[in-house]
C-alpha cells in the first residue's frame, strides 16, 4: 500500500519558529489497523507563529510608546528653556532685570 509522504514545508528550512500542527492520515480501510497509519511531525517549522509575531509587535509597539513619550518629554524642556533664554534677553533690553 502507498501512503503519502509527510509534508515539506519551506523547503526543509530551519526557521527556528515551531508551531504545533495536529495532521493525522486517516483510511477508511485501515481504521484497525494502526501500523498503517502515517505519523506526521508534530511541530513544522514555519515563517509567523502567531505568539511570537503578537510577543514582536507589542515589543515594537512600546518601544515607539516610550520614544514617543521621552521625545514629547524632551521637546517641552527645550521649548521652556528657550523661552526662559528669550524672556531673559528681552528683560535685558528693556532694563527690568
Amino acid at each position: 500500500m502507498n501512503l503519502p509522504p509527510p509534508p515539506r514545508l519551506f523547503n526543509n528550512h530551519d526557521t527556528h519558529n515551531h508551531q504545533r500542527i495536529t495532521c493525522k492520515y486517516d483510511d477508511p480501510k485501515n481504521d484497525e489497523n494502526e501500523e498503517l497509519k502515517v505519523l506526521y511531525p508534530k511541530y513544522h517549522s514555519c515563517q509567523h507563529v502567531k505568539a511570537v509575531e503578537a510577543r514582536r509587535f507589542a515589543h515594537f509597539l512600546s518601544s515607539n510608546v516610550f520614544l514617543a513619550l521621552f521625545s514629547g518629554v524632551l521637546m517641552m524642556w527645550r521649548k521652556r528653556k528657550l523661552a526662559a533664554a528669550q524672556y531673559r534677553r528681552m528683560a535685558r533690553r528693556i532694563g527690568i532685570a
